[in-house]
Protein backbone atom coordinates (compact mmCIF):
# COMPACT_ATOMS: atom_id res chain seq x y z
CA UNK A 1 0.00 0.00 0.00
CA UNK A 2 1.76 3.32 -0.67
CA UNK A 3 2.29 5.91 1.55
CA UNK A 4 -0.45 8.46 1.98
CA UNK A 5 2.00 11.47 3.11
CA UNK A 6 2.66 13.88 0.52
CA UNK A 7 6.93 13.71 -0.74
CA UNK A 8 7.28 16.93 0.88
CA UNK A 9 5.69 15.98 4.35
CA UNK A 10 7.94 12.90 4.58
CA UNK A 11 11.04 15.05 4.04
CA UNK A 12 10.51 16.55 7.17
CA UNK A 13 12.32 15.44 10.31
CA UNK A 14 10.19 14.79 13.72
CA UNK A 15 13.01 16.25 15.67
CA UNK A 16 13.74 19.34 13.39
CA UNK A 17 10.53 20.08 14.01
CA UNK A 18 10.83 19.93 17.19
CA UNK A 19 13.93 22.17 17.23
CA UNK A 20 12.49 24.68 14.96
CA UNK A 21 9.52 25.34 17.50
CA UNK A 22 11.92 24.98 20.40
CA UNK A 23 13.80 28.06 18.46
CA UNK A 24 10.74 29.63 17.84
CA UNK A 25 9.30 29.50 21.45
CA UNK A 26 13.12 31.15 22.74
CA UNK A 27 12.96 33.76 20.42
CA UNK A 28 9.19 35.43 19.94
CA UNK A 29 9.69 36.43 23.78
CA UNK A 30 12.57 38.45 23.30
CA UNK A 31 11.52 39.60 19.95
CA UNK A 32 8.02 40.92 21.75
CA UNK A 33 10.27 42.35 24.50
CA UNK A 34 12.51 43.97 21.81
CA UNK A 35 9.62 45.60 20.16
CA UNK A 36 8.40 46.65 23.50
CA UNK A 37 11.47 48.35 24.09
CA UNK A 38 11.27 49.93 20.19
CA UNK A 39 8.12 50.90 20.86
CA UNK A 40 9.05 52.61 24.24
CA UNK A 41 11.79 54.59 23.04
CA UNK A 42 9.75 55.86 20.42
CA UNK A 43 7.85 57.74 23.07
CA UNK A 44 11.15 59.20 25.28
CA UNK A 45 11.38 63.08 24.35
CA UNK A 46 14.37 64.49 23.61
CA UNK A 47 16.09 67.73 22.48
CA UNK A 48 15.26 66.95 18.73
CA UNK A 49 11.55 65.45 19.22
CA UNK A 50 10.42 68.13 21.57
CA UNK A 51 12.24 71.26 19.08
CA UNK A 52 10.62 69.02 15.87
CA UNK A 53 7.15 69.19 17.78
CA UNK A 54 7.40 72.79 18.88
CA UNK A 55 8.87 74.35 15.64
CA UNK A 56 5.85 72.76 13.58
CA UNK A 57 3.20 74.65 16.50
CA UNK A 58 4.68 77.61 15.40
CA UNK A 59 5.85 77.61 11.63
CA UNK A 60 3.38 79.99 10.45
CA UNK A 61 4.82 82.57 12.90
CA UNK A 62 8.47 82.35 13.14
CA UNK A 63 10.17 85.28 11.70
CA UNK A 64 13.98 84.39 13.67
CA UNK A 65 15.88 80.79 13.48
CA UNK A 66 18.59 80.61 15.89
CA UNK A 67 21.04 77.43 14.63
CA UNK A 68 24.33 75.99 15.92
CA UNK A 69 25.90 74.46 18.65
CA UNK A 70 25.06 74.67 22.48
CA UNK A 71 26.86 78.01 22.63
CA UNK A 72 23.46 78.47 20.49
CA UNK A 73 21.23 76.32 22.16
CA UNK A 74 21.88 77.90 25.60
CA UNK A 75 23.19 81.14 24.96
CA UNK A 76 20.85 82.80 22.86
CA UNK A 77 16.90 83.46 24.44
CA UNK A 78 14.26 83.55 20.95
CA UNK A 79 12.02 84.91 23.74
CA UNK A 80 13.75 88.02 24.59
CA UNK A 81 14.46 88.80 20.70
CA UNK A 82 11.94 90.79 19.14
CA UNK A 83 8.78 89.13 17.04
CA UNK A 84 8.98 85.49 16.74
CA UNK A 85 11.87 83.61 17.10
CA UNK A 86 12.74 80.10 17.58
CA UNK A 87 15.67 78.30 18.72
CA UNK A 88 16.88 75.18 16.49
CA UNK A 89 20.71 74.79 17.77
CA UNK A 90 21.46 71.68 19.77
CA UNK A 91 24.25 70.30 21.54
CA UNK A 92 27.76 69.51 19.09
CA UNK A 93 25.44 70.92 16.13
CA UNK A 94 27.92 70.77 13.60
CA UNK A 95 27.63 73.47 10.29
CA UNK A 96 26.42 70.41 8.27
CA UNK A 97 23.68 69.40 10.16
CA UNK A 98 22.72 73.21 10.52
CA UNK A 99 22.80 73.41 6.44
CA UNK A 100 20.65 70.43 6.91
CA UNK A 101 18.20 71.62 8.98
CA UNK A 102 18.22 74.95 7.09
CA UNK A 103 17.71 73.69 3.93
CA UNK A 104 14.48 71.54 5.20
CA UNK A 105 12.65 74.00 7.56
CA UNK A 106 13.00 77.27 4.60
CA UNK A 107 9.76 75.81 2.78
CA UNK A 108 7.99 75.68 6.02
CA UNK A 109 8.77 79.20 7.35
CA UNK A 110 6.89 81.46 4.97
CA UNK A 111 7.52 84.45 7.66
CA UNK A 112 11.20 83.75 8.09
CA UNK A 113 13.30 86.75 7.67
CA UNK A 114 16.47 86.01 10.10
CA UNK A 115 18.81 83.01 10.65
CA UNK A 116 21.19 83.36 13.37
CA UNK A 117 24.03 81.11 13.32
CA UNK A 118 26.42 80.94 15.93
CA UNK A 119 30.44 80.56 14.98
CA UNK A 120 32.61 79.17 17.66
CA UNK A 121 36.33 78.59 18.30
CA UNK A 122 35.32 75.05 16.94
CA UNK A 123 32.63 75.40 14.32
CA UNK A 124 35.36 75.32 11.20
CA UNK A 125 37.13 72.68 12.59
CA UNK A 126 34.58 70.29 13.58
CA UNK A 127 32.67 67.42 12.21
CA UNK A 128 30.14 65.80 14.77
CA UNK A 129 31.41 61.99 13.44
CA UNK A 130 34.52 60.14 14.92
CA UNK A 131 33.69 62.59 17.35
CA UNK A 132 32.62 61.28 21.15
CA UNK A 133 29.55 62.78 20.12
CA UNK A 134 28.91 60.63 17.48
CA UNK A 135 26.02 59.07 18.50
CA UNK A 136 23.98 62.11 18.10
CA UNK A 137 23.96 61.88 14.57
CA UNK A 138 21.60 59.20 14.76
CA UNK A 139 19.01 61.06 16.24
CA UNK A 140 19.24 63.47 13.42
CA UNK A 141 18.00 61.03 10.82
CA UNK A 142 15.43 59.15 13.43
CA UNK A 143 13.91 62.20 14.22
CA UNK A 144 14.42 64.83 11.16
CA UNK A 145 15.33 62.20 8.40
CA UNK A 146 19.15 63.41 7.58
CA UNK A 147 21.50 60.83 7.19
CA UNK A 148 24.99 61.44 8.42
CA UNK A 149 27.34 62.44 5.71
CA UNK A 150 29.85 59.72 5.70
CA UNK A 151 28.02 56.35 4.14
CA UNK A 152 29.67 53.72 6.72
CA UNK A 153 27.55 55.34 9.85
CA UNK A 154 24.50 54.76 7.59
CA UNK A 155 25.30 50.70 7.86
CA UNK A 156 24.76 51.60 11.99
CA UNK A 157 22.17 49.88 13.48
CA UNK A 158 21.20 53.48 15.19
CA UNK A 159 19.96 54.28 12.36
CA UNK A 160 16.74 52.65 12.61
CA UNK A 161 16.79 51.22 15.87
CA UNK A 162 16.08 54.00 19.09
CA UNK A 163 16.24 51.55 21.40
CA UNK A 164 19.98 50.96 20.52
CA UNK A 165 20.45 54.01 20.53
CA UNK A 166 19.16 55.31 23.15
CA UNK A 167 20.54 52.08 24.84
CA UNK A 168 18.57 49.06 26.08
CA UNK A 169 19.54 49.24 29.74
CA UNK A 170 18.17 53.06 29.27
CA UNK A 171 15.44 52.92 27.58
CA UNK A 172 14.07 49.19 30.02
CA UNK A 173 14.96 51.21 32.99
CA UNK A 174 12.71 54.04 31.64
CA UNK A 175 9.89 52.04 30.93
CA UNK A 176 10.13 50.58 34.35
CA UNK A 177 10.24 53.43 36.13
CA UNK A 178 7.06 54.73 34.45
CA UNK A 179 5.05 51.30 34.90
CA UNK A 180 5.95 52.07 38.41
CA UNK A 181 4.94 55.80 38.70
CA UNK A 182 1.59 54.72 36.57
CA UNK A 183 -0.25 55.10 39.89
CA UNK A 184 0.36 58.60 40.28
CA UNK A 185 -0.59 59.19 36.81
CA UNK A 186 -0.49 58.24 32.73
CA UNK A 187 1.88 56.23 31.99
CA UNK A 188 4.56 58.31 30.60
CA UNK A 189 8.30 58.40 29.98
CA UNK A 190 11.15 60.97 31.85
CA UNK A 191 12.91 63.34 28.88
CA UNK A 192 16.02 62.09 28.43
CA UNK A 193 17.43 65.94 27.84
CA UNK A 194 17.50 68.97 30.22
CA UNK A 195 14.23 70.58 29.76
CA UNK A 196 13.76 72.35 26.21
CA UNK A 197 10.49 75.19 26.54
CA UNK A 198 8.38 76.22 23.57
CA UNK A 199 10.42 78.33 21.44
CA UNK A 200 13.64 75.69 21.59
CA UNK A 201 15.59 76.93 24.16
CA UNK A 202 17.19 75.40 26.72
CA UNK A 203 17.95 77.81 29.62
CA UNK A 204 20.88 76.38 32.32
CA UNK A 205 21.39 77.29 35.24
CA UNK A 206 24.67 78.47 37.36
CA UNK A 207 27.20 76.07 36.92
CA UNK A 208 30.24 75.11 39.44
CA UNK A 209 32.29 78.00 39.79
CA UNK A 210 34.96 75.36 39.51
CA UNK A 211 34.74 75.09 35.94
CA UNK A 212 36.26 78.23 35.32
CA UNK A 213 39.51 77.27 37.10
CA UNK A 214 42.49 77.22 34.82
CA UNK A 215 43.06 73.92 34.98
CA UNK A 216 39.75 72.76 34.00
CA UNK A 217 39.79 75.57 31.08
CA UNK A 218 43.12 74.16 30.10
CA UNK A 219 41.76 70.37 30.72
CA UNK A 220 38.85 71.82 28.24
CA UNK A 221 40.91 73.40 25.52
CA UNK A 222 43.16 70.18 25.33
CA UNK A 223 39.71 67.82 24.52
CA UNK A 224 38.55 70.75 21.58
CA UNK A 225 41.91 70.62 20.13
CA UNK A 226 41.39 66.85 19.97
CA UNK A 227 37.85 67.83 17.91
CA UNK A 228 39.35 70.32 15.87
CA UNK A 229 41.09 69.09 12.53
CA UNK A 230 42.06 71.63 9.40
CA UNK A 231 41.06 69.59 7.14
CA UNK A 232 37.42 69.76 8.11
CA UNK A 233 37.73 73.39 6.93
CA UNK A 234 36.64 73.39 3.46
CA UNK A 235 33.47 71.15 4.00
CA UNK A 236 32.21 73.74 6.71
CA UNK A 237 33.18 76.81 4.87
CA UNK A 238 30.87 75.09 2.11
CA UNK A 239 28.02 75.03 4.11
CA UNK A 240 28.01 77.93 5.38
CA UNK A 241 28.19 79.24 1.50
CA UNK A 242 25.00 76.97 0.79
CA UNK A 243 23.17 78.66 3.93
CA UNK A 244 24.19 82.25 2.20
CA UNK A 245 23.23 81.49 -1.25
CA UNK A 246 20.02 79.77 0.29
CA UNK A 247 18.63 82.43 2.47
CA UNK A 248 20.24 85.19 -0.85
CA UNK A 249 17.22 83.58 -2.61
CA UNK A 250 14.52 84.43 -0.12
CA UNK A 251 15.59 88.19 0.38
CA UNK A 252 16.98 86.63 4.05
CA UNK A 253 19.61 87.74 6.38
CA UNK A 254 22.38 85.71 8.01
CA UNK A 255 23.80 86.60 11.29
CA UNK A 256 27.01 85.20 11.97
CA UNK A 257 28.22 85.55 15.93
CA UNK A 258 30.90 84.66 18.17
CA UNK A 259 28.81 84.54 21.68
CA UNK A 260 30.73 85.30 24.92
CA UNK A 261 33.71 82.66 26.10
CA UNK A 262 35.77 83.43 29.64
CA UNK A 263 38.60 84.74 29.24
CA UNK A 264 40.69 82.35 30.64
CA UNK A 265 39.67 79.74 27.43
CA UNK A 266 39.80 82.62 24.87
CA UNK A 267 43.57 83.08 26.19
CA UNK A 268 44.46 79.85 25.04
CA UNK A 269 43.15 79.75 21.50
CA UNK A 270 46.06 78.68 18.65
CA UNK A 271 45.78 81.19 16.06
CA UNK A 272 46.24 78.90 13.09
CA UNK A 273 42.43 78.08 13.86
CA UNK A 274 41.17 80.88 15.12
CA UNK A 275 42.85 83.45 12.87
CA UNK A 276 41.14 81.39 9.88
CA UNK A 277 37.81 81.64 11.35
CA UNK A 278 38.23 85.51 11.62
CA UNK A 279 39.38 85.52 7.99
CA UNK A 280 36.45 83.45 6.65
CA UNK A 281 34.18 85.28 8.71
CA UNK A 282 35.05 88.63 7.12
CA UNK A 283 34.84 86.77 3.91
CA UNK A 284 31.40 85.50 4.21
CA UNK A 285 30.35 89.43 5.80
CA UNK A 286 31.15 90.61 2.46
CA UNK A 287 27.57 88.60 1.19
CA UNK A 288 24.98 91.85 0.99
CA UNK A 289 22.57 89.16 3.50
CA UNK A 290 25.51 88.26 5.80
CA UNK A 291 26.78 90.44 8.83
CA UNK A 292 29.16 89.13 11.57
CA UNK A 293 29.30 90.23 15.39
CA UNK A 294 31.89 88.62 17.31
CA UNK A 295 31.49 88.83 21.37
CA UNK A 296 34.29 86.57 21.95
CA UNK A 297 35.33 89.19 24.72
CA UNK A 298 32.63 91.38 26.10
CA UNK A 299 33.59 92.88 29.12
CA UNK A 300 30.12 92.95 30.06
CA UNK A 301 30.24 89.35 31.44
CA UNK A 302 31.32 88.29 34.61
CA UNK A 303 31.91 84.66 36.14
CA UNK A 304 28.86 84.34 37.86
CA UNK A 305 26.95 83.98 34.53
CA UNK A 306 29.03 81.74 33.15
CA UNK A 307 27.81 78.01 32.53
CA UNK A 308 31.29 76.71 32.50
CA UNK A 309 34.44 78.25 30.11
CA UNK A 310 32.55 78.60 26.81
CA UNK A 311 28.50 78.66 27.64
CA UNK A 312 26.49 81.50 29.34
CA UNK A 313 23.86 80.07 32.03
CA UNK A 314 20.53 81.84 32.08
CA UNK A 315 21.34 84.93 33.65
CA UNK A 316 24.16 85.61 30.72
CA UNK A 317 22.50 84.60 28.12
CA UNK A 318 19.98 86.98 28.65
CA UNK A 319 22.08 89.68 29.09
CA UNK A 320 23.66 88.26 25.82
CA UNK A 321 20.84 88.50 23.87
CA UNK A 322 19.71 91.86 24.69
CA UNK A 323 23.55 92.80 23.59
CA UNK A 324 23.06 91.07 20.32
CA UNK A 325 19.71 92.40 18.96
CA UNK A 326 20.99 96.11 20.04
CA UNK A 327 24.06 95.22 18.12
CA UNK A 328 21.69 93.45 15.10
CA UNK A 329 18.83 96.76 15.57
CA UNK A 330 20.55 99.66 16.62
CA UNK A 331 18.04 101.77 15.79
CA UNK A 332 15.03 99.95 17.55
CA UNK A 333 17.75 99.31 21.27
CA UNK A 334 17.69 103.04 21.19
CA UNK A 335 13.74 103.21 21.20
Amino acid sequence: MPNSKPPAARLVDPGMRKIGLAILCFLAPLLLAWGALEWWAVQMPNSHSVKRHNMRLLEDKIDTLIIGSSSAYWDISPQLLPGSAFNLANVAQSLYYDDQLLTGALPRLPRLRRVILSVTYLSLFFQLHGSDEDDRQYYYYQEWHIPPPRFRERLDVRMWSRAALRTPVTTFESLVGALRGRAHGPLAPEPLDPPVDERGWCAREPGDPKELDASVVEAKLKYHHGLMHLSDQPANVAYLKHMIGLLAARHIELILVTPPVSQAYSSRFQSAYWNRTQETMAELARAPNVRYFSFLTAPQFQASEFLDADHLNRFGAARFTGLLEAAIDPARAGM
